[in-house]
């Protein structure tokens, strides 16, 4: 019988290797990147599906990229996640982006203006040639990876490239989200070790006098860690900072 199995990358096999070697994740990303067209990127996730139904999206987004200083500082920060309709579009059920295709500036015209602006800064970038996925929807969580294909020629060239190379991308940004998320939670949170265990002393349900004195700390030092925390979790109290960690996987239970 004829094998018609497809043909496995090489590249995705050594990614998953470097991963599993305890490579740094990005830069292992990176690798697959640059062999692949792909310019630069930017992967995030909401810790709640709920999140994305939600205004102020920014601020409970957990992002990382490798984009250019230039898109960060005109593009990468204050709202930028609000103003982004790949978000939008994810929300609604697509589970993948092209940034430009034919007939998108029609689109333009009836987008708001503060969403118009932010893409006629990436395109003003160059960066016309893209694609954005969605990743784990299915899990009642969000994760997207988008990818900046520079230095192409034409339409056609972009779409050729990724028809030769989105299967593979698609599936290393899916393995690349699945180890951040189950291996390294904390990657993109950056929770302190005090930190945690600030968190978990509150999960066992210690008073903060009971927990300072577990850890021979003051109580107002307990509180600065405590405050620390909620900033990194995007968390607006004790409590909902105490539920995130949870979510997230960033508490040793």
């Amino acid at each position: 019988m004829m094998n018609i199995a497809p043909a496995i990358d090489p590249l995705l096999t050594d990614f998953s290797a470097s991963l599993a070697q305890g490579a740094d994740p990005f830069a292992a990303l990176e690798q697959v990147h640059a062999q692949r067209g792909v310019r630069g990127f930017r992967y995030g996730y909401f810790l709640l599906r709920a999140d994305v139904d939600l205004p102020g999206k920014t601020k409970r987004y957990f992002t990382a990229d490798n984009m250019p200083a230039e898109w960060r500082d005109s593009v990468g920060a204050g709202e930028f996640v609000d103003n982004d309709v790949v978000i939008d579009a994810m929300e609604m059920g697509a589970e993948s982006f092209d940034w430009f295709p034919p007939g998108f500036r029609d689109v333009m015209r009836a987008m708001q203006p503060a969403q118009r602006r932010q893409i006629e800064a990436e395109l003003d970038m160059g960066m016309m040639y893209g694609m954005s996925l969605s990743l784990s929807g299915a899990t009642g969580q969000f994760s997207s990876m988008g990818m900046w294909f520079a230095d192409q020629s034409s339409r056609r060239a972009f779409d050729r490239d990724w028809q030769q190379f989105g299967p593979s991308l698609h599936i290393a940004a899916q393995v690349f989200d699945t180890h951040l998320r189950k291996t390294a939670p904390n990657t993109l949170i950056g929770l302190s070790p005090r930190e945690v265990d600030c968190l978990c002393y509150l999960v066992c349900g210690l008073r903060p006098a009971q927990i300072s004195d577990r850890l021979g700390i003051s109580e107002k030092t307990f509180e600065k860690h405590i405050s620390s925390a909620k900033t990194k979790l995007r968390a607006r109290t004790r409590d909902q900072a105490v539920a995130k960690a949870i979510v997230a996987g960033v508490l040793p239970l």
